[in-house]
């Protein structure tokens, strides 16, 4: 292996490990609209461990990439909340993972209000059972900092099925069905 430094002609730059004329091992590449890879290649790829910095929204993807498309570790929003896949404490046949920037299976969002959700996702939307504790309000909002607790069912990120909802500062409940975020 060698090390190279390639400017491509539509601006974008390599700078890293070379292995029979393809990026192998550690490098980074700078894409010609600001966007950064920095991590492990195989044949080409971005393969192993790498952080991908999008310039435009400050999106990052940090973890495991598998032929050129990242599959599991941290993805930060332009927010700053914070999606990762995680193993389902049962059932191993669930563990989360992320397939075209999107988190199937089970995981865990920190919102960056101070909202969390843990439970099971289907192309990168809360569905299925979950747990989410949701901070209420903004600055101008009375109940800013109140929060509440929903267990059950999701489904293309709403409330859907049986559920139990929990507000915290009167420690009133509702348990039973929801429909489209919707009690019944």
């Amino acid at each position: 292996m060698t090390w190279a430094q390639i400017k491509y002609a539509n601006g974008d730059i390599y700078s890293g490990m070379m292995m029979k004329n393809k990026k192998q091992g550690r490098g980074f590449y700078y894409y010609n609209n600001g966007d950064i890879y920095e991590g492990d290649w195989d044949e080409n790829k971005r393969h192993g461990k790498g952080l991908f910095t999008m310039r435009r929204n400050g999106e990052t993807c940090k973890g495991e990439f598998v032929k050129d498309e990242f599959t599991t570790g941290v993805y930060i929003d332009s927010k700053g909340s914070r999606y990762k896949n995680a193993e389902h404490p049962d059932k191993p046949a669930l563990n989360g993972f992320f397939k075209k920037g999107r988190l199937f299976g089970y995981g865990r969002i920190d919102f960056f209000n101070g909202g969390v959700y843990e439970g099971l996702f289907k192309d990168g939307k809360r569905s299925g059972h979950g747990r989410m504790v949701f901070v209420m309000g903004g600055e101008n909002d009375s109940r800013s900092g109140e929060t509440a607790e929903y267990i059950g069912e999701w489904k293309y990120n709403l409330r859907h099925g049986n559920g139990k909802m929990t507000w915290q500062a009167d420690g009133s409940r509702y348990e039973g069905l929801w429909h489209m975020d919707k009690r019944l």
